[in-house]
C-alpha cells in the first residue's frame, strides 16, 4: 500500500517502540508493508518503520479507519 493512500483511508494516531528490525534499504520507497489491526486503539492497520538509533528495535506505526 503507498503511504498516499495510507493517508486516505486511515489517519495516523501514534508510534510505539517494538522488538525487531527492520532494513534501512530502500527507506525512500513510497510502498509500505501493511498489517491488519484491530485491538485496543480501534480497528486499522500497523506498518513497522526503521529506528535510526537502534537494531534492535524499531517504529510500529498505528493508523486507525477515518
Amino acid at each position: 500500500m503507498s503511504r498516499k493512500e495510507l493517508d486516505k483511508k486511515y489517519s495516523f494516531h501514534h508510534s510505539a517502540l517494538t522488538r525487531g528490525y527492520v532494513s534501512r534499504k530502500g527507506i525512500d520507497q513510497e510502498e509500505v508493508y501493511v498489517q491488519e489491526y484491530s485491538g485496543r486503539f480501534g480497528e486499522g492497520v500497523v506498518y513497522d518503520a526503521p529506528n535510526w538509533e537502534s537494531n534492535r528495535y524499531c517504529y510500529r506505526n498505528y493508523y486507525i479507519k477515518k
